[in-house]
């Protein structure tokens, strides 16, 4: 990593060949490069000027000023930024206790904790939920009692019994419970209003019961679907409770339905590249590398992730100045610019 000294002279040619850039006194480094070294996410507010770092639920935003210098759309800092930086992602790990779920209600979990025995830990839509390992997108719907945890709560806490903060990031943890879940490949014959019927490899004829807790979801890019989406003939894998009825067919309750033949979902969309040149209410527009835009609008059902690890994104995070790859169905209005709606879009 290359830093350099303020003050020191520089050619706009040397500023292009090194990527640094010369300011007053007191050596920098780019923001960007130095933080995604130290394994942060960084994207740009172009409007406002300011540089956020994330890494899970953990974000600082910094505007240019005081701490952070813009120049040739390259954002530099000194290395007293990028301690102040670390420092305060210790103070979010702090923060943070290994747990087990006892029980889940709505819009909390209690759970034994190491650091502060029971803890009922509420949550939002402002809690981010995803694996340890790959980053992959989870919801609420997937916390179950007895499913190791992460969680980085708030500073504040209730002197109540047991204690009750607010959950700020929930890890799940890739332990020895994953080998506990029940899992059935299986071929969808027939969908119900609260559930399906599929011929399994191993047991026969199955009827999975749904319920409003049970997550499906493709296996690709973890797009949410409802039941009314599934339709026979559809490849699933069914993670599934181990009690199952003694009737024909069994009975079992589904816990998360994972929708496997990719090759089908994805030959009927496309995918288009290009920066984010406008924001909407409900819609973003994408100029592509030829000049030509696209509107895209949104549902409840875009999925938004980063291409790398997967981060969650929602569209109030969406920016103008992304490069994104948007997959669309291939149908798109005559207007000007052609309309489609957004499946899934990966910030770049």
């Amino acid at each position: 990593m290359k830093m350099i000294t303020r003050g020191a002279a520089l050619t706009l040619a040397a500023v292009l060949l090194s990527g640094t850039v010369a300011f007053a006194e007191g050596a920098v480094l780019p923001v960007r490069a130095t933080l995604e070294e130290k394994g942060f996410e960084v994207s740009w507010k172009q409007d406002e000027k300011t540089v956020v770092i994330r890494d899970g639920g953990f974000v600082v935003e910094e505007k240019v000023g005081e701490k952070v210098s813009l120049d040739y759309d390259v954002t530099y800092a000194e290395e007293s930024f990028f301690e102040e930086v670390d420092a305060m992602k210790k103070a979010y790990e702090d923060y943070s206790t290994k747990a087990t779920v006892t029980e889940v209600g709505e819009g909390y979990f209690l759970a034994d904790t190491e650091k502060l025995g029971e803890v009922m830990f509420r949550v939002d839509d402002n809690t981010h939920f995803h694996h340890e390992m790959n980053r992959m997108l989870y919801r609420f719907n997937d916390v179950t009692v007895g499913a190791s945890l992460k969680v980085y709560f708030a500073e504040t806490m209730t002197a109540s019994i047991p204690p009750q903060t607010y959950a700020k990031e929930v890890v799940f943890l890739n332990e020895a419970q994953e080998e506990e879940k029940m899992f059935a490949e299986a071929t969808v014959t027939e969908v119900g209003e609260k559930f399906i019927l599929a011929q399994t490899e191993t047991m026969g004829e199955v009827m999975f019961m749904v319920s409003e807790e049970t997550n499906i979801h493709h296996e690709m890019n973890r797009r949410f679907y409802t039941i009314a989406d599934l339709e026979a003939g559809m490849v699933i894998k069914v993670n599934h409770a181990e009690a199952m009825t003694a009737s024909l067919p069994p009975q079992v309750a589904a816990y998360e339905i994972i929708i496997m033949n990719a090759e089908e979902v994805k030959a009927e969309n496309v995918t288009t590249s290009g920066k984010i040149v406008k924001i909407g209410e409900g819609s973003f527009t994408v100029e592509k590398e030829d000049g030509s835009r696209v509107q895209f609008n949104v549902s409840e059902e875009t999925f938004y992730h980063h291409v790398m690890n997967r981060m969650l994104y929602r569209f109030e995070s969406l920016e103008e100045g992304m490069t994104v790859d948007v997959i669309h169905a291939d149908a798109m209005t005559f207007s000007l610019p052609p309309q489609a709606v957004a499946i899934e879009v990966i910030v770049k």
